[in-house]
């Protein structure tokens, strides 16, 4: 019965997690068939989402060359059905937009194999996390290494935690000083020579006028370059 509880706790999680995503319209965790939790559903829409699934279930069975598996993927009358087979009595069943049931499952796996990510500087859960695509805005997990809504490729994401960043597996990710080292050297690099240019060209006396816009540019690059810096994982 401990067994039972414990899975049971650890799925509730992931649900609270389903809950807080884009693309997710509906899930109900169930126990020998019966719901246990719903989300954005009733009762009987559950019960007939379990039906559903059983009857899939049973027709698979049929084929003698499909092997054993944790987890089906139904598309019927335009639903998109994710349903999770964590064990003989116990399955998670999500109404999801397609892309997502590949992470979907690979976080229930990290869940109940005690493989969750951690963020390698403070050690939180990112496994349950939802982060903001940078591109489209939509909530997705937070392991994710591409949005399943916009497919664009997330290099880096804030731990929810400490606030440092991380890839997709919690380890740290340094930021190149290429954007600093680039734009701040040409900033400074034009403002140079051309305070070495008016003192070739004898006009030191009238610097102050003279290099006003140079100094403007060069301060400009320098800010660009400290902006990109600060931004490089979060721009496409």
């Amino acid at each position: 019965m401990a067994v039972k509880e414990d899975l049971v706790s650890k799925l509730m999680e992931v649900l609270d997690l389903l809950k807080r995503l884009d693309g997710v319209d509906s899930a109900v965790l169930t126990y020998e068939g019966l719901p246990l939790k719903i989300l954005n559903m009733d009762t009987s829409e559950a019960e007939a989402l379990s039906a559903i699934i059983s009857e899939e279930l049973v027709r698979l069975s049929k084929y003698s060359h499909i092997g054993k598996v944790n987890y089906v993927v139904i598309n019927r009358d335009g639903i998109s059905l994710y349903a999770r087979i964590v064990d003989p009595r116990t399955m998670l069943i999500v109404n999801c937009d397609y892309g997502l049931m590949g992470l979907i499952n690979s976080v229930v796996d990290q869940v109940i194999n005690n493989k969750v990510v951690k963020c390698s500087n403070c050690g939180f859960n990112l496994t349950l996390q939802p982060i903001k695509c940078p591109r489209c805005g939509k909530s997705i997990p937070l392991i994710a290494r591409v949005c399943p809504f916009c497919k664009v490729s997330i290099d880096a994401r804030e731990c929810p935690n400490c606030g440092k960043l991380v890839t997709h597996e919690g380890t740290l990710v340094k930021k190149s000083y290429a954007p600093l080292a680039l734009f701040g050297g040409i900033g400074a690099g034009t403002f140079i020579a051309d305070l070495i240019i008016a003192y070739g060209l004898g006009l030191l006396e009238r610097a102050a006028s003279i290099l006003i816009l140079p100094g403007v540019i060069s301060i400009a690059l320098i800010g660009l370059g400290i902006y990109f810096y600060k931004t490089q994982y979060r721009m496409w």
